[in-house]
């Protein structure tokens, strides 16, 4: 019985030894290294059949990136859209290695506009303006964004989401807090219809194997442009 009894735990203890050594041993994953979305292209207006690109974007350090892209109307021209290039490249400083990623196309209307009324401190939600459902800004079409320009520093421009606009009280409501102080003149841009917007948004993810990305804003695909505001950030994946 005893012969028996220790062939069996020689057994177990044989098989216990195989299997730590066939099963795979769970990694240890370390914290992801996240930047912060870096603003590489401040915004700044675009002139009506012109260019603008954000140059060279470096990527090279990371595992993941995305870039953030804005385009919104500054001007009450019918605009037929501004071509938004994105290219890539794995050879840095060689000028013809850029490829086309992705391509489409920046906010098309009519905009329409209103001032601010008053000056506004940062982190303000009920911003004045003077009859904005009058100029446009109907509460039907709420729900959306809307460009609010900052005509003195250009960089502090911003997009807000417009949740209210009466003419009654004078205001324009917004979703979030502005990140910036106004001033009164300073202009919101919108077009006055449901679902159209004079703000564009997209988020493009670049293919790991790049090292490169730029850019490229072509507002000379109308040839009777409105001006454009644009602004390009990148956020990283640079550890795992």
């Amino acid at each position: 019985m005893k012969k028996v009894k220790t062939y069996w735990q020689l057994w177990l203890l044989t098989t216990l030894c195989i299997l730590l050594v066939i099963l795979p041993v769970s990694p240890v994953m370390a914290a992801l290294t996240k930047t912060e979305t870096t603003e590489v292209l401040a915004w700044a207006e675009t002139a009506a059949q012109g260019f603008r690109q954000t140059g060279t974007i470096n990527v090279a350090d990371a595992y993941s990136a995305c870039l953030h892209i804005d385009c919104a109307l500054s001007s009450t021209t019918p605009h037929l859209g501004t071509d938004i290039i994105v290219q890539v490249s794995s050879e840095a400083g060689v000028n013809d290695a850029w490829s086309t990623l992705t391509k489409f196309m920046g906010p098309v209307g009519t905009a329409v506009t209103v001032a601010l009324s008053a000056n506004e401190a940062a982190a303000q939600t009920v911003l004045s303006a003077t009859n904005p459902a009058t100029a446009g800004f109907l509460q039907a079409n709420c729900g959306k964004f809307v460009f609010l320009e900052d005509v003195n520093t250009p960089a502090n421009s911003e997009i807000v989401y417009m949740i209210a606009s009466e003419d009654a009280g004078d205001i324009i409501t917004v979703l979030d807090g502005t990140t910036h102080a106004h001033v009164s003149g300073d202009d919101f841009w919108e077009i006055n219809h449901v679902t159209d917007s004079a703000v564009g948004t997209w988020v493009v993810q670049l293919p790991v194997s790049v090292s490169q990305a730029r850019v490229i804003f072509n507002n000379n695909y109308d040839a009777a442009a409105a001006t454009v505001y644009t602004r390009v950030r990148v956020t990283k994946t640079t550890g795992l």
